[in-house]
């Protein structure tokens, strides 16, 4: 969210934002999920989960990826003009929200999307 509130007060260029997004975005689709929740604790060189617990916790944190999921939504907003990128950028904060976070076992006809992962719940729709 600084991120959008940056370019919005013109502290960094559109472009320099764009820039940004689309780094953490590719870090994101890379970093492991454990049943589609991204870990508190990452490693920002290898994208790995860091045992912070205990060895038998896989590191998942559902509030921390409701976070992140309200920021990349707002971002997702923000940044839907009629560029090139910011298309691409938007179609991938998308896949990433809707790949879901298999808390819940598959339903028939429905689905669980990260987008409506809010405040730590899982809505299923």
């Amino acid at each position: 969210m600084a991120l959008t509130v940056g370019v919005d007060r013109a502290f960094i260029t559109r472009e320099q934002g764009l820039d940004r997004l689309i780094k953490i975005v590719s870090f994101l689709e890379k970093a492991p999920r454990h049943h589609g929740v991204w870990s508190h604790f990452v490693d920002g060189g290898t994208g790995k989960t860091l045992p912070a617990f205990d060895m038998f916790d896989n590191g998942g944190n559902l509030v921390e990826t409701a976070f992140l999921m309200v920021g990349l939504l707002a971002a997702r907003q923000y940044f839907n003009g009629p560029t090139e990128r910011e298309r691409g950028l938007f179609g991938r904060f998308t896949t990433l929200g809707d790949s879901g976070v298999g808390l819940v076992p598959p339903l028939p006809a429905k689905r669980c999307s990260l987008l409506a992962l809010v405040s730590g719940l899982v809505l299923v729709y």
